[in-house]
């Protein structure tokens, strides 16, 4: 569902953060 490394390192740190913690919650 969510690419991870690919995306983190285009959106970059800030987002990077954000998208961690989805992640983190979603699973």
């Amino acid at each position: 569902m969510y690419s991870g490394n690919c995306d983190v390192r285009r959106i970059g740190p800030l987002h990077a953060s954000v998208h961690v913690t989805m992640l983190t919650v979603d699973t």
